[in-house]
């Protein structure tokens, strides 16, 4: 159980952002069009747009003074401070100035702020006020295409501000003033039809309204046709090309979405050489527009040194700034950097905290790094089934670290009820996704035939591709896969001994068990008993059970000065569950020659086991009972473990039970049956 899938979410090419997220952003932010929710559209119907009749008098009259609302020094201030300086206050006094002088562009806009709450608390009465005031002149502009007119009586129709909510007439006259060259609308038209919201969606026309607006210089169509272009859609072909330069365009004037995307290109080579300096420097003047993703990746650039020195510190300063404005995989990367005391003083409690605040949040990272918290018991109860309950979560949402832990419990048994089957359909999923230690454990399922047929040529497919990828275990295992030519693969000891050699010296344990195995050969090449005892001491110093009981069968019959460590190593042996290591412990035992912490530790081991309802603890436990070894002698707790046994499902518990109170007529008549 020490192999298990943490995630530390690095920077990778992102999924592309949702469309219907981004377009709610990109509306958030215009002025006159704050909260306009377009995906509630309807299909756009031209025919139900046709303007009023109006007299020609009051036709030559609107189109004299077309542009004179815009002009207004005033409402330009509004939208400079509004649009560049983001000063709320300062908008709001320019825009109130121009309404009251009657300026109906204006005037709408103080109803947006004052409908959204921008300065202060919402106050619909007074939104509905400005929004009146401005409603005949609105009407007039419109009548005659006036194309800010259109756009801004389509939010004021789509909210139900100072008119009745109407969202299909709000679509038309968004569309109308899309094709009047209004860039802003140009930009929502084509997420619309990218989204297909409501719409049928059209990849095409998203395309061609982007376009329009994006050879107008609007930057927001630049992004948004840069992504279309870097992921594709039906009818538009993905080129890297003309999405890195339409994302440096946009990254050149300050578009902090489009740093952001350009730092990802340059970090992974997508459209362009990788280069690592530009991805920092990039990701660097996003994360400077307060760009909680930008944040993120610059924090991780920093932990492992991409791109930049290597600096911890500065890494938890910058993902502590995305995790404050709730960037769930900040949350989690700092939870990690908490945990393990990496850039900041170490503090459990803040990295289950965050952990947990990441988890909430449906962070399917997050949610597997806190269910190992709860498998482990570090900074909360050990809670196996709360652990399994967040693994599933987790899985659910495809997260291939979650299946590989699901993987360990069933393979295992540990929480839910051992089965092999299961486990490999765990592993499968996960490397399904190329996940190395899904690849790597399935590889063992197949080697050994558990849960699996036995295919040692799928073994060594999966530890090959595991290994591609660095996975120190795959390469252990493919090391003995050279050693005995196994799946399909020539025997080559040297090829072995390296691989062997560089998973050991990566904490890869099991290797030094296969070092020692490989220089055991009497008729290799490769022999040399002194290597194979010091590595064999090495795997049992690190923990494997069969080198611990080996190795104290190498004391027993080599040294017998020390003969009472090699009963230790026989009791950590048999503490583990290894069966030679019980035996050869209980043969020394009965010579008097175990100390009582060898004793306890034996003991303990078959307590735990036992109450985790396994068969065979409970079979040694009545035997040791019966016996008075380890435990002291008592019939009626031997018969109780045989009966729990074969509960359990043991078959030979019958036969045992006979044979322990068959001389003892009194204890049978008696003896519960429902123990």
């Amino acid at each position: 159980m020490s192999h298990h899938d943490i995630d530390e979410n690095h920077v990778a090419d992102p999924p592309q952002e949702d469309l219907v997220s981004r377009l709610k952003k990109r509306v958030a932010n215009h002025p006159i069009g704050a909260s306009i929710i377009i995906i509630t559209a309807v299909v756009i119907a031209l025919s139900q747009a046709v303007p009023p009749i109006v007299s020609l008098y009051e036709y030559l009259t609107i189109q004299t003074s077309d542009t004179d609302y815009l002009d207004n020094e005033n409402f330009q201030i509004g939208q400079r401070e509004y649009f560049f300086n983001d000063n709320n206050d300062a908008a709001y006094a320019a825009y109130l100035a121009a309404a009251n002088d009657e300026n109906p562009l204006a005037q709408a806009a103080v109803a947006k702020f004052l409908w959204r709450g921008l300065i202060g608390q919402k106050d619909e009465d007074g939104a509905q006020y400005w929004a009146t005031k401005a409603l005949p002149q609105l009407n007039k502009l419109v009548t005659v295409d006036h194309a800010e007119a259109l756009y801004t009586l389509g939010w004021l129709t789509n909210n139900g501000v100072g008119v009745a909510k109407d969202e299909k007439k709000a679509i038309s006259l968004y569309e109308r003033a899309a094709w009047k060259g209004i860039a802003w609308a140009q930009t929502n038209l084509g997420a619309i039809y990218e989204a297909g919201e409501n719409l049928p969606k059209d990849a095409v026309k998203a395309e061609y309204f982007y376009t329009l607006a994006a050879n107008q210089g609007y930057v927001p169509a630049q992004y948004e046709l840069a992504l279309l272009y870097k992921y594709g859609d039906d009818g538009v072909p993905i080129d890297l090309v003309a999405a890195m330069n339409l994302l440096t365009v946009a990254a050149n004037k300050g578009d902090a979405d489009a740093q952001y995307h350009l730092g990802d290109m340059y970090h992974f080579g997508t459209g362009a050489e990788i280069d690592l300096e530009k991805a920092v420097h990039f990701y660097t003047l996003s994360a400077n527009q307060e760009k909680a993703s930008a944040q993120w990746a610059l924090a991780y650039c920093y932990s492992k040194g991409l791109g930049v020195e290597k600096d911890p510190k500065r890494a938890v300063s910058l993902y502590t700034l995305a995790a404050d404005q709730g960037h769930s995989s900040a949350l989690n990367n700092l939870s990690i950097l908490y945990r393990k005391g990496e850039g900041v003083a170490k503090n459990l409690n803040k990295a289950i905290t965050l952990l947990q605040q990441a988890a909430d949040n449906g962070h399917s990272s997050a949610l597997n790094n806190l269910g190992w918290q709860y498998e482990i018991g570090e900074g909360v109860p050990k809670d196996l089934n709360k652990a399994f309950e967040l693994y599933s979560r987790s899985a659910e949402l495809k997260n291939s670290s979650a299946h590989v832990n699901l993987g360990i419990l069933y393979r295992y048994g540990d929480g839910v009820e051992k089965n092999a089957q299961t486990a490999a359909k765990h592993y499968q999923l996960a490397a399904d996704q190329n996940n190395a230690k899904g690849q790597t454990y399935l590889g063992e399922l197949y080697e050994f035939g558990d849960g699996v047929e036995e295919n040692a040529v799928k073994a060594v497919e999966l530890y090959q591709l595991a290994y591609e990828q660095g996975n120190q275990r795959a390469k252990m295992r493919l090391g003995a896969a050279y050693m005995y030519g196994m799946g399909g693969l020539d025997t080559d000891e040297e090829k072995a001994k390296a691989l062997l050699l560089d998973a050991a010296d990566n904490n890869e344990n099991l290797a030094n068990w296969f070092l020692s195995s490989l220089h055991a050969n009497k008729e290799s090449p490769l022999y040399d008993d002194e290597a194979r005892i010091r590595y064999l001491k090495t795997a049992a110093e690190n923990g494997h059970f069969c080198a611990q009981n080996n190795y104290g069968v190498y004391l027993e019959e080599n040294s017998p000065e020390s003969a009472e460590e090699a009963v230790t190593w026989y009791a950590k042996a048999a503490s583990q569950g290894h069966q030679r290591g019980l035996k050869n412990f209980i043969a020394q035992l009965e010579l008097g020659n175990a100390t009582e912490s060898d004793i306890a530790l034996v003991r303990d081991y078959y307590l735990e086991q036992a109450g985790k309802q396994n068969i065979r603890a409970n079979l040694i436990l009545a035997d040791w009972h019966n016996r008075g070894v380890i435990v002291e002698k008592d019939i009626m707790k031997s018969v109780s473990y045989f009966f729990e046994a074969k509960k359990l499902g043991s078959d030979e518990a019958d036969e045992k039970i006979a044979a322990v109170l068959a001389p003892q007529h009194t204890f049978a008549a008696t003896c519960p049956t429902s123990i």
